[in-house]
C-alpha cells in the first residue's frame, strides 16, 4: 500500500448574485456579481495572496469567473462545466416560497436522491460529474496546491463525499466562503486526511 504527497485543494463558493441574495434556484442560470458585495471577499483574498497555487479552476458561470478573477487577478483560471451546480430544470429562478404548493416540487424535496426538477438534473448524475471532475485532478495533476471556485452544492457534495460523518442537507456555505481539503493516496484511493474552514475568521485556536 503506497502513499504519495497531500493534494492542498482550497474550495471557494462564490460571491453573492441578486438570486442568492433572493434565495432562488439559480444552478445553471448565468447570473452576474453584485460589484457592492465584492469587499465581502477581500479578507479571504488577503489570506489566499500569501498562497502559491500551481492551478485554478473554476465553474464556467460568470459569478465563478468573476470571483476567481477578483480573488487571484494575476493567474489564468481553467473554467470547467463539470463545476457547475445542479441544473434546477424548470425551477431555476424561483424561490422555495414560490414553489412550495407544487406537487411535483414537494415530491423533488422528499425524494431528491431519487427524483429530478422537470427538465432538471437528478442527484446522482451531479454527483457522478462532480465526483469524476475531482478524481481526474487528484489523479492526472501534479500540482500540490489547487484553488477551485464553484458552487455551494458542488462543495457539499465533495465534503459529503470525503468527510465522513458530515451531511449534505445538514452543510452550509456561504457566499465567499468554502474549505481546504487535504487528500492523500492510499492503496489506490483518495482520501481526505484534513481539513479546515476558509476564510480563516479570527486568530486560529
Amino acid at each position: 500500500m503506497g502513499t504519495c504527497d497531500g493534494v492542498s485543494i482550497y474550495f471557494i463558493r462564490h460571491g453573492m448574485t441578486k438570486g442568492n441574495k433572493e434565495k432562488r434556484y439559480l444552478g445553471h442560470s448565468d447570473e452576474p456579481l453584485l460589484s457592492e458585495f465584492l469587499p465581502d471577499l477581500f479578507s479571504l483574498k488577503e489570506q489566499l495572496s500569501w498562497l502559491a497555487f500551481d492551478q485554478i479552476y473554476t465553474s464556467d458561470l460568470n459569478r465563478c469567473r468573476k470571483t476567481a478573477e477578483y480573488l487571484v487577478p494575476e493567474k489564468l483560471a481553467c473554467a470547467d462545466p463539470d463545476l457547475r451546480e445542479m441544473n434546477f430544470g424548470d425551477w431555476e429562478g424561483y424561490t422555495h416560497r414560490e414553489l412550495q404548493n407544487d406537487l411535483r416540487y414537494q415530491h423533488w424535496i422528499s425524494q431528491w436522491q431519487t427524483s429530478s426538477p422537470p427538465n432538471g438534473e437528478d442527484y446522482p448524475s451531479f454527483r457522478r460529474r462532480v465526483r469524476s471532475f475531482l478524481i481526474e485532478l487528484l489523479a492526472i495533476n501534479n500540482s500540490r496546491n489547487v484553488l477551485v471556485v464553484t458552487h455551494g452544492g458542488v462543495i457539499r457534495e465533495i465534503m459529503n463525499g470525503f468527510i465522513p460523518g458530515l451531511s449534505f442537507t445538514d452543510t452550509i456555505i456561504p457566499n465567499g466562503g468554502g474549505i481546504r481539503m487535504v487528500f492523500n493516496q492510499d492503496g489506490g484511493d483518495w482520501k481526505c486526511s484534513s481539513w479546515s474552514v476558509v476564510p480563516i475568521v479570527g486568530k486560529e485556536s
